[in-house]
């Protein structure tokens, strides 16, 4: 072989090593991102409007699955909150918002009267909560949605 063909041959034998060690590296990436619980970071959606309807802004959590909560109003001492979630990896239908949402505030934490239905990728609604009074300091926590074990949005902090 001559000098050409071997550095031919060694480029080659280092981009294949270098491309298996990737493809390895983001499967055990992937596997190992599932087994760990999370909280979200949450934040401020800069890119959202803001309604005028709404003193409160649009808190949003990113992953495989995204959440947009937006605080909406108060009326007869309901809190009504409303809900965008939205992926394009996961079936959201066995997840019962009901079950896997918590309203937290003066020491109490409370579960929705009424939350959307979710089912396919795309769904958007609207939370209520019966508070019995207007609240300045609040916190939502939602869990189980993957792939953040524990989703905690917060108003007035």
């Amino acid at each position: 072989m001559s000098k050409t063909e071997n550095i031919v041959l060694v480029i080659l034998v280092v981009l294949v090593v270098g491309g298996l060690i990737f493809s390895l590296s983001s499967f055990f990436t992937k596997s190992n991102q599932n087994s760990i619980i999370k909280t979200s970071s949450v934040k401020v959606d800069t890119n959202q409007p803001t309604t005028t309807s709404s003193k409160f802004p649009t808190r949003v959590s990113d992953s495989e699955v995204t959440i947009d909560l937006t605080p909406q109003e108060f009326k007869d001492g309901k809190l009504y909150v409303s809900i965008g979630v939205n992926t394009h990896t996961t079936d959201l239908s066995p997840f019962d918002l009901k079950q896997l949402t918590t309203l937290e505030y003066d020491s109490l934490a409370i579960k929705p009267t009424s939350v959307p239905q979710l089912s396919g990728h795309h769904n958007s609604g609207t939370l209520i909560f019966d508070v019995g009074k207007e609240l300045t300091q609040f916190r939502i926590k939602i869990k189980g949605i993957p792939t953040i074990q524990e989703r905690i949005f917060e108003w007035g902090y």
